[in-house]
């Protein structure tokens, strides 16, 4: 997603933070602890050269960044007051609050109100609380920092006084051989914020532009705004996060990443393994499966896969296919005739569901309801709720007209499965994948009495304290009993099984695989490369990677396969702090034969 930030760039060309020098607790640059997670705010002189013009942001988690705006502060009073938004959310969530900084300088606290396109409205109190500028290391950032523009280098220098350092940098883009980025600019000592420029000149029309990062207490990651521009006027704006890596090989590096996402032996953990041409290159675990049990992690947990379950639907509906028991243009009433009819000349196809172009409005976003019984609902029951409802929940884009990401047409697909099967969902994955490819303990969460094999739970985090959000049915007591979009459940060693069926082509034939794993395009003509639950690459029409993610209830899972190179990484965690992008980029990257 991207964002504007004309207020916080605008701070950003000045050079450096303008800050009062009236009063030492009016200084509210800086970085703030909040229950909104970590807060930067940058300021700048105001035309009335009385208050402060505020922007910055809050990083609440993975995807999810609070953008701060027109904001004002009174350096006399001590009031903050700004608008907010939280662009993660598909009904467009904004904002206001009032902050008044405490005679002391160290809480900012105050009411905060917040409501979204469907009037759901949030209100309460939030403080922040000031980080203290001891706990910055910010003339310690020379060394290797992992970006999604490419690795980057960066080394520092002495500043024009005391309280500022030098910073300049290069990466190597990801975007294609001999392209080297640029850093310049100047790091502040005291609040741990940089403002830099970055210059990308390879290409034709000089793309440049500057940034502001600020740099996390442990030192290991910094993160903040950029704007790119060219002569063109075309920009490229959003936020970039860089997480350091240490040591010069592999798995020092892997142990910098897990780490940096706060990862011990006494704290829910995570699960990684690489294949290469079906061996085992690297696999290793961290951490524990159960914190309160105290269970370790080994490649025997199961782990709920959450999205990544979906390529696992979209491999049952091509099965089905195989076998000539549904077409993959159906209209999905053939198999699901409780579904509204949203136009007869363009009706959902089973092809719509598996590429996320069938207008459908996502369950998740349904008010809450209630199942045939009451204390859990199923696929059935979110069916019903489309059956019964069409006014209420109509379709949110014509059919094939635009991609929109649908937890509902992966819940559809699992139904479908069931009706055209005549299993259940989770029978039908056991007799057609888990036991002839030997995943022992793979199993669906979709009924009260479920209890995965040796069961790791999700945990959230508040402070030092974990919490148990998510696990098994049985163990837990969870009403969300969907399957289909979610709800597998796998250890590394299913996943060993499961990867080497797709190498062997007993998951889906050759035939199959030329059909379904194609580029295809929606609306006018935009191209759409998501096939069956994989998030795909293609080179002149060849497949070359397959990949997809996902994220549940503390649980976190990647499934990311090089069909180039043969090379498959799995990454399964109960931890949902660690940045698994940023994994992928190592296992891309480094050579692994000589960790």
């Amino acid at each position: 997603m991207r964002t504007r930030f004309v207020m916080i760039v605008a701070v950003i060309i000045l050079g450096h933070l303008w800050i009062p020098a009236s009063s030492q607790a009016a200084e509210i640059a800086g970085v703030w602890e909040s229950d909104w997670g970590m807060v930067t705010l940058v300021t700048g002189p105001a035309p009335d050269k009385r208050t402060l013009t505020v922007a910055g942001y809050y990083f609440r988690a993975k995807n999810q960044t609070g953008i701060i705006r027109e904001g004002t502060f009174d350096p006399a009073t001590g009031v903050l007051e700004f608008k907010l938004d939280e662009p993660w959310w598909s009904n467009e969530t904004k904002g206001t609050a009032k902050l008044t900084l405490g005679a002391d300088g160290k809480q900012l606290k105050g009411p905060y109100g917040k409501v979204n396109k469907d009037n759901v409205t949030d209100d309460g109190e939030v403080t922040f609380t000031r980080i203290r500028n001891g706990e910055w290391r910010a003339d310690d950032i020379s060394d290797l920092w992992d970006t999604p523009w490419g690795y980057m280098t960066l080394k520092t220098a002495p500043g024009p006084n005391r309280d500022f350092i030098r910073v300049s940098g290069t990466y190597v883009s990801n975007t294609g051989p001999n392209r080297r980025g640029l850093i310049t600019g100047l790091g502040n000592v005291k609040t741990g914020i940089y403002s830099l420029v970055l210059a990308e000149p390879w290409w034709e029309n000089d793309t440049k532009g500057p940034t502001t990062w600020t740099l996390s207490a442990d030192g290991n990651r910094l993160q903040g705004p950029y704007l790119k521009l060219n002569k063109d006027n075309e920009r490229d704006e959003g936020i970039v996060t860089l997480v350091r890596l240490r040591g010069p090989g592999f798995e020092t590096r892997l142990a910098s990443i897990i780490a940096e996402a706060g990862i011990r032996v006494d704290t829910p953990g995570a699960a990684v393994v690489i294949f290469e041409h079906g061996r085992v290159l690297f696999q290793k675990t961290y951490g524990l499966a159960n914190v309160e049990a105290k269970t370790p992690i080994t490649p025997k947990t199961t782990f709920e896969l959450a999205s990544c379950s979906k390529h696992i639907t979209g491999a049952a509906i091509l099965r089905l296919a195989e076998q000539g028991k549904l077409k993959l243009d159906d209209d999905i009433r053939t198999y699901l005739p409780e579904m509204p009819v949203y136009d007869e000349k363009n009706p959902i196809r089973i092809e719509h569901l598996a590429r996320h172009t069938s207008g459908l409005p996502d369950f998740n976003s349904f008010p809450e309801f209630t199942g045939k019984d009451p204390a859990f609902f199923t696929n059935e029951d979110v069916l019903g709720q489309y059956a019964k409802n069409q006014k209420e929940f109509p379709l949110l884009a014509e059919t094939g007209k635009e991609w929109r990401y649908s937890n509902s047409g992966f819940v559809m697909l699992a139904l479908i499965v069931e009706r055209a099967s005549k299993k259940s969902y989770a029978d039908f994955l056991k007799s057609e994948f888990f036991e002839p490819l030997g995943m022992k303990t793979a199993t669906v969460n979709n009924r009260p009495d479920s209890r995965p094999s040796e069961p790791a739970l999700g945990y959230s985090r508040e402070k030092d304290k974990y919490n148990a959000v998510w696990g098994p049915a049985a163990i837990t007591h969870q009403r969300d009993l969907t399957a289909g979009d979610g709800s597998v459940w796998a250890s590394l060693e299913d996943l060993a099984r499961w990867n080497e069926g797709w190498r062997q082509g007993k998951i889906i034939g050759p035939d199959m695989m030329k059909q379904a794993f194609v580029s295809a395009t929606y609306g006018d003509n935009v191209t759409n490369n998501y096939c069956y639950g994989w998030g795909c690459d293609f080179d002149n029409a060849k497949l070359t990677r397959m990949q997809h993610n996902g994220s549940y209830g503390g649980f976190m899972s990647i499934v990311d396969r090089d069909l180039v190179t043969d090379r498959t990484l799995v990454i399964l965690t109960n931890m949902a702090t660690l940045d698994m992008d940023v994994i992928v980029r190592l296992c891309r990257e480094h050579p692994l034969g000589s960790r």
